[in-house]
């Protein structure tokens, strides 16, 4: 099964120190053969999703690392994946 995966993360500062996440998962994907991970631009993961060539895709959003490291501060955000399905 294709899924596309596309990484906007822009990656955030942590105790003074540059951090993606984003990365860190898409590496973690690549390393996992089990389901079919194409790494594409959002455009052609949005067209592949729409003329059913991808089952479906996620996107890992720009603000990604950025929420996930907030849980140190005050103003702590949920960090989330888009996930798209062809329907």
């Amino acid at each position: 099964i294709k899924i596309g995966v596309v990484n906007k993360d822009k990656g955030a500062e942590l105790k003074g120190e540059f951090k993606n996440i984003g990365n860190q998962i898409i590496d973690q994907l690549k390393e996992n053969d089990v389901m079919g991970w194409q790494f594409v631009s959002e455009e052609e993961s949005i067209k592949n999703v729409k003329e059913g060539k991808y089952y479906a895709m996620i996107t890992i959003p720009e603000n990604f690392s950025k929420s996930l490291t907030s849980v140190l501060t005050k103003d702590v955000q949920k960090g989330e994946i888009i996930y798209t399905v062809n329907e």
